[in-house]
């Protein structure tokens, strides 16, 4: 989507002001490695967590920072949960036994 501009006051046909100020650039950078970091940590002291966990740790979107971890090479499985009467997501780290068994699957699949 584009924004429209009027050059003569900086501001948006809704009337917003645009900026163009690179003070935050490294601000979401950093804010999401800190997430990643406090949510990796918190899956190796307890061994899983909870969206709403994740959530109260202040992590809106932990299925996007998981989604990170994993592209990062962290084997992470997901289940679905009820936690006061709600269905959510909740994360661990995969056991070495998973692992192997998953690699295993795709070995043979690889090899048909």
């Amino acid at each position: 989507m584009q924004t429209i501009q009027n050059p003569a006051t900086g501001k948006t046909i809704d009337g917003a002001k645009v900026t163009t100020s690179r003070m935050f650039d490294n601000y979401s950078r950093e804010a999401a490695e800190g997430q990643r970091k406090a949510l990796l940590s918190h899956l190796n002291t307890y061994g899983r967590i909870t969206t709403m966990e994740a959530r109260e740790m202040g992590i809106l979107s932990p299925n996007g920072v998981i989604y990170r971890l994993r592209k990062r090479g962290h084997r992470i499985k997901t289940e679905r949960v009820k936690v006061d009467g709600h269905r959510v997501a909740s994360y661990r780290l995969m056991t070495p036994e998973e692992i192997a068994a998953e690699e295993e699957k795709c070995h043979e699949r690889a090899d048909k």
